[in-house]
């Protein structure tokens, strides 16, 4: 098979409202270590809005037709200088494919706009089906960030997933500061993507 890519990003503006997927019990709930935050280059923001993106929870739930990603960190902030960037690596599990993976990424800058897209990456550069997502709902208060996404976005079978949170210049070729949070086990999301069948 060959390796395929899928990048979904999510420009997400502070104040959304929007609605998810029916409450259920979540499939996956993660507690993280405070503090443990690595420190990149020497330049750029201050320490105190590197260490903001400290991941604290990270919880997937199921609805009937998309999947809810919640991010919890210790703070939300943006600013000219730097973004924060939410991310789900999923690897497709199955042995007889290892070469499937996905990256679900809210990113908080400004300017406050708000659009989403899913690109499917092939080794020849080709690429493929376009998602349209739901803003992210983000609460600022409690420093949450959920994203829905679409089970025609997602691989199916079952998934190994790495949450990781940074912050990274506007340019986005910059880390400043990543916390990475790596799931046990290995999960069905109930992705129906037919480009990786």
């Amino acid at each position: 098979m060959r390796s395929r890519r899928v990048a979904l990003a999510i420009v997400g503006t502070l104040v959304v409202a929007t609605a998810g997927p029916a409450q259920a019990a979540p499939l996956v709930v993660v507690d993280d270590p405070s503090g443990d935050v690595r420190i990149g280059t020497a330049t750029g923001p201050s320490d105190l809005q590197r260490r903001s993106i400290d991941l604290r929870q990270f919880k997937v739930v199921k609805g009937e037709d998309s999947v809810r990603f919640k991010f919890r960190i210790r703070r939300i902030t943006v600013s000219d200088e730097f973004m924060q960037a939410l991310t789900v690596n999923m690897e497709d599990a199955d042995p007889e494919s290892p070469d499937v993976a996905g990256d679900v990424t809210a990113i908080l800058q400004p300017p406050r706009s708000t659009t989403g897209y899913v690109n499917i990456e092939d080794e020849s550069g080709g690429s493929g089906l376009a998602c349209r997502l739901s803003p992210p709902l983000v609460l600022k208060a409690k420093s949450i960030v959920k994203v829905d996404v679409p089970l025609d976005c997602i691989a199916p079978g079952p998934l190994r997933l790495r949450v990781v949170a940074a912050t990274r210049d506007r340019d986005f070729t910059i880390i400043y500061s990543r916390d990475a949070l790596r799931v046990p086990g290995t999960y069905d999301l109930g992705g129906t993507a037919d480009q990786f069948s």
